[in-house]
């Protein structure tokens, strides 16, 4: 394997493409940035959208029966409630585990796609540091429909290609550590060290992904609930932490630690 395969693709790269990376950054408005989008995230928008109207009661209207549904004629709404029954059910588990597994996803996803706001208002609604980051919790949200509904892993392994990892951060190997997650685990061992008189050290990364490693952390804080000590702080043993996180994270892949 080459270097230039083993280079991590960037995702707006991998699935706008290049000419169009960053005009789907600078795009102000819902409809210019989903027409940069592949087919199924674009066909996920109308699907979503489609979903969110019917259960807020917005379909009740034969101009928006047409609108949405994409049918007319007699059997209207015979039609458009024939495609609620399949889609509504895929949107609401979607966004369930969306809500539960990568809620600042939703809100991106639900900004844009629902509002017709675009990215940098998007990041702004969110409270993102930046609207390239919108951008990937867009496609991330999108994505995650697209494997839902059967359509594919659109963007490949897109965790592989936004950073994220969950760490052990200790001053000796007998604790106590913290367990948190960073997209630069190396700078935060550097914060933490600024108002730490100890010496720390690196002990353990796995690397998730940046929107995985938030739901990883949570569980894991949860899991030795009983065992922290202040902040996320925990008298615990490396190993017991490192075997909880390969059952909670099984894809998980060990990192270097240089």
């Amino acid at each position: 394997m080459t270097a230039e395969e083993k280079a991590p693709v960037p995702v707006l790269r991998k699935v706008t493409g290049e000419r169009q990376a960053s005009a789907f950054m600078m795009r102000q408005v819902n409809a210019e940035i989903e027409r940069l989008l592949p087919n199924q995230m674009q066909d996920a928008c109308v699907e979503i959208e489609f979903s969110f109207r019917y259960l807020a009661g917005e379909l009740a209207s034969v101009s928006n029966m047409r609108a949405y549904g994409g049918v007319s004629g007699a059997s209207l709404r015979d039609a458009v409630e024939d495609r609620a029954m399949k889609l509504v059910p895929r949107y609401t588990t979607w966004s369930s585990r969306l809500k539960s597994d990568a809620p600042l996803a939703l809100k991106v996803v639900n900004a844009v796609v629902l509002e017709g706001i675009g990215l940098r208002q998007a990041a702004v609604r969110a409270r993102l540091s930046d609207h390239k980051l919108a951008g990937r919790h867009l496609l991330f949200g999108l994505n995650e429909y697209c494997i839902h509904a059967g359509w594919g892993d659109v963007i490949g392994e897109y965790k592989n290609y936004d950073p994220g990892f969950v760490y052990i951060i200790g001053a000796s190997q007998d604790g106590p550590f913290k367990i948190g997650y960073s997209g630069s685990p190396l700078k935060r061992v550097s914060e933490l060290q600024s108002s730490n008189p100890n010496k720390l050290n690196l002990f353990y990364l796995m690397k998730t992904g940046l929107v995985a490693s938030r739901a990883v952390e949570r569980e894991i804080h949860s899991h030795f609930s009983n065992c922290k000590i202040r902040g996320e702080w925990y008298d615990v043993s490396i190993q017991e932490v490192i075997d909880v996180l390969r059952i909670i994270h099984p894809t998980g892949v060990d990192a270097k630690l240089s």
